[in-house]
């Protein structure tokens, strides 16, 4: 006779957590929710961060990518996204009710631009 459980994604976590505290942390893996909007001058990501004060997320941009940190006491959160060819000095970022809204402009060379047929 074979026994099989079943575990909930939280009860599989806190199962993990309890076998390997030091290794493997639940909140460091959860995927956070986003959303990626583009216009024809810029494009807005906006990525719910909950628990997640002003001063404890780092914005940063090398190489044509974003990357974000978020750390305090009780959960991490770091991501890189790479968005190409952008306005970089156009960053705009606010954090209001645990969500980050990052609004960039395209450069002028990604802006769409209507080729005409001779």
């Amino acid at each position: 006779m074979s026994y099989l459980t079943y575990y909930s994604k939280p009860q599989l976590n806190s199962i993990i957590n309890s076998v390997f505290p030091e290794v493997f942390s639940a909140t460091q893996y959860q995927t956070k929710s986003s959303n990626f909007s583009e216009t024809d001058s810029h494009y807005v990501l906006s990525l719910d961060l909950p628990g997640f004060d002003k001063n404890e997320i780092e914005l940063s941009t090398e190489k044509q990518s974003l990357h974000i940190d978020a750390k305090n006491d009780d959960r991490s959160y770091s991501n890189t996204y790479n968005l190409g060819d952008l306005d970089y000095e156009s960053i705009e970022a606010d954090l209001t009710n645990g969500v980050l809204t990052i609004e960039f402009k395209k450069s002028e060379s990604t802006t769409k631009q209507v080729i005409s047929l001779k």
